[in-house]
């Protein structure tokens, strides 16, 4: 079975949303036997075969594509796609992260994904304290 993910950001000077983000890569696929397999990049990535992709299992193969531009137009797009070569019944994960400080806040499957196809944003308490405390000063 062939899953493809991808996801896209877009930011602009002018503009007091920037940047957004749609779409997120997922972090782990989970196989029909129960087996987690990391997608994050390590030495497994290094010897792409000449169609780039990457067996970092033996049921799992990635091939991994970035663009953008460098910034320097007045709109700024960037992306990524990930094809994941996995067994039929695999599940995806994607992390959740913290909206303040980015940091990681658990993992959550596909089918809970917001309609933006993120993982929905959680906050550490200290660091939703710190905001409410910066909100209403």
């Amino acid at each position: 079975m062939k899953r493809t993910f991808t996801y896209r950001t877009e930011w602009s000077d002018r503009s007091e949303n920037s940047p957004q983000t749609v779409g997120q890569l997922p972090d782990i696929v989970e196989l029909p036997d129960g087996e987690r397999v990391s997608l994050e990049s390590d030495e497994r990535f290094q010897n792409p075969s000449r169609a780039g992709y990457i067996q970092i299992h033996p049921d799992v193969r990635v091939r991994y594509t970035f663009w953008g531009d460098n910034g320097t137009s007045r709109m700024g797009r960037a992306g990524g796609k990930v094809e994941v070569l996995s067994p039929k019944d695999s599940q995806f994960w994607f992390k959740s992260r913290c909206y303040v400080c980015g940091g990681e806040l658990g993992l959550v499957t596909e089918y809970k994904l917001t309609p933006q196809g993120r993982a929905p944003d959680k906050w550490h308490e200290d660091c939703a304290r710190e905001y409410r405390r910066h909100v209403a000063a």
